[in-house]
């Protein structure tokens, strides 16, 4: 993983061995020797090490200044995501073997028809009821789409159907609602800033994992963030028959779930009903959240 190692490479001050040109250069007196440089015309050559020499110390001084700071937010939150698929890998049971699905295939075609290109999501199938799915942020245009095999299976989802309960967590994931409230908490405020302290603090990142989680397993999305996805969904889909067809067959699945079943009963802890999703995607409903 890309960021698994990223605080350990900042948690390093040490400077690096030298240069073979430093080490070359290292203790010569050059102004004994420039007459003698001089009379060999190698003052020129000499000139040009000195020039490279010099650089090569700019350059470590920056990388030496750039390592008393926290990693930016454009870098902190891949690493935050990645932390936390690892600490929760036992919960989620992402490490399975299973076969090819071809649902990454699929989601990519329907993210071109409706007109988002230049995606990259990585798709988890996670083998637990505890959650049906999920995206969770890295770089912008792409994430981790976490999606469980038994809500596939117990609903018996098409691939139209897949990809548009996936095509909902990227529009969550777009509006940023789960960045926001971790940043909410207070605890980015060392991301990106120079360190105060003679060694860096870390501390924060345990109290952001555990806010990580409470976001995923408990509180999901509100009303207003979900009318929001609803109506994007609404007008991704208008000159898309099938898919919308598809996108009301996914709701009336899930409705009937909540009321049959008692699998997935964090659905509507996480997320509003799909029945009343349903009801907001009426045409005589207002263009504005009830």
């Amino acid at each position: 993983m890309k960021y698994v190692f990223l605080l350990f490479c900042f948690f390093t001050f040490a400077d690096e061995s030298q240069t073979q040109v430093e080490s070359e250069l290292e203790g010569v007196n050059f102004g004994a020797l420039e007459e003698i440089l001089e009379k060999d015309k190698l003052s020129t050559h000499v000139k040009k090490k000195l020039k490279a020499v010099k650089k090569v110390q700019e350059l470590r001084e920056k990388e030496m200044e750039e390592k008393k700071y926290y990693p930016s937010s454009q870098d902190f939150l891949p690493f935050l995501t990645q932390m936390w698929l690892v600490k929760n890998a036992a919960i989620l049971k992402w490490d399975f073997e299973k076969p090819e699905y071809g649902i990454a295939q699929h989601l990519s075609e329907v993210l071109r028809k409706v007109g988002l290109i230049k995606r990259q999501y990585k798709i988890l199938i996670i083998n637990t009821d505890l959650l049906p799915s999920f995206a969770l942020p890295t770089e912008k245009g792409s994430g981790y789409l976490l999606l469980s095999l038994p809500f596939m299976k117990t609903l018996d989802l098409s691939k139209n159907e897949i990809s548009l309960l996936l095509l909902q967590d990227i529009l969550r994931m777009d509006g940023a609602y789960l960045e926001k409230t971790l940043k909410e908490t207070g605890l980015f405020e060392k991301v990106g800033k120079k360190m105060t302290e003679d060694e860096p603090n870390v501390s924060f990142v345990s109290d952001l994992l555990a806010h990580y989680s409470k976001n995923v397993f408990e509180v999901g999305v509100n009303f207003q963030q979900q009318f929001e996805v609803t109506k994007q969904m609404d007008n991704l889909l208008k000159g898309h028959e099938n898919l919308r067809k598809s996108y009301l067959s996914l709701l009336n699945k899930i409705s009937e779930m909540d009321t049959q079943s008692d699998l997935f009963k964090n659905y509507n802890k996480l997320f509003p009903t799909a029945k009343m999703q349903l009801e907001w995607l009426q045409p005589s409903r207002s263009k504005s959240f009830p």
